[in-house]
């Protein structure tokens, strides 16, 4: 996102949220999370204030992050207690994804801003699932340091702004619980695998939904060893995607897929892992999986 659009973003709105800013001047900024709809997507709602800690007109650098499950919110908050919940997940660049904080800040969310004279507000709107910030309870927070350095734009110990708690999804299912090999036969570099030997080309497991889901559903789970990106994954014997190719690479990696609430019923489900053949070979992919959960309202 470019200087000049954050500016006037941030500058929209101002007479909606002026009680808001005037009930809490002491936050130099406010922040309020809110789920719009059943497919995860959250508001952020935002309103400066300069009365206490007037950076208008003074470039700061904006870290904007969201907790897992925090023990701190709706309330100003030292690095030490935003940082004691759970992950701390901060937006890159552009709000594209997130990176988890381990004692430093590597990138600001929005760099170089310069606030106008009229204490801006506005709001957001975040795709939890894209930034990996939807497994769970969260709340949003900003950090503001003045442009190029480490210093807080708050100073009395209390720097970060934290929100109100959200949940963008509100259930959670097991889906796959054990680890699986999906596969035709076992090679000597499968021997340290969890599942060294195959449970065959095609794997199924069932699994219960109580609710089903009213909206599109996030299926994630891990995978291990693929070669190519051509192994498939059904729900109800309905085709759902591919699972990404490593080269045989021998580690976990996770990946999820977006799924039509149509897909879905009532009780009980299946899922189906399959392997492909690739190349000319005529070699099936082996790989494992495991950890596979679905996420939905």
């Amino acid at each position: 996102m470019k200087k000049s659009n954050i500016v006037l973003l941030l500058s929209l709105l101002p007479a909606l949220y002026s009680n808001v800013i005037d009930a809490r001047a002491q936050n130099y900024i406010d922040l309020a999370g809110s789920v719009i709809n059943l497919t995860g997507r959250v508001k952020l709602t935002y309103g400066c204030d300069f009365s206490t800690y007037n950076y208008q007109g003074v470039p700061v650098d904006i870290y904007l992050a969201a907790i897992h499950n925090p023990i701190v919110s709706d309330s100003p908050s030292s690095i030490s207690d935003a940082v004691s919940g759970g992950a701390v997940l901060i937006f890159r660049p552009g709000m594209r994804s997130t990176y988890t904080f381990t004692g430093s800040f590597a990138v600001p969310t929005f760099s170089n801003v310069v606030f106008p004279p009229l204490p801006p507000a506005g709001s957001l709107l975040i795709d939890t699932v894209s930034t990996n910030t939807y497994d769970g309870n969260y709340a949003l927070a900003a950090v503001l340091t003045y442009h190029g350095s480490t210093d807080f734009v708050r100073t009395d110990g209390l720097p970060v702004e934290v929100s109100n708690i959200f949940t963008p999804f509100r259930y959670r299912a097991v889906v796959l619980g054990q680890t699986i090999h999906v596969g035709d036969g076992y090679d000597p570099y499968m021997a340290h695998w969890e599942v060294p030997y195959p449970d065959g080309k095609v794997v199924e497991r069932t699994f219960i939904l109580d609710p089903a889901p009213k909206s599109t559903a996030i299926l994630r789970g891990y995978y291990w060893g693929t070669y190519y990106t051509a192994n498939p994954v059904f729900v109800n014997e309905i085709f759902v995607g591919y699972i990404p190719g490593q080269l045989n690479g021998n580690y976990w990696s996770r990946s999820f897929f977006r799924v039509p609430y149509s897909f879905f019923r009532h009780d009980t489900n299946l899922v189906t892992f399959k392997c492909s053949l690739y190349g000319a070979t005529g070699h099936w992919d082996d790989y494992m999986a495991k950890g596979w959960e679905l996420f939905y309202n």
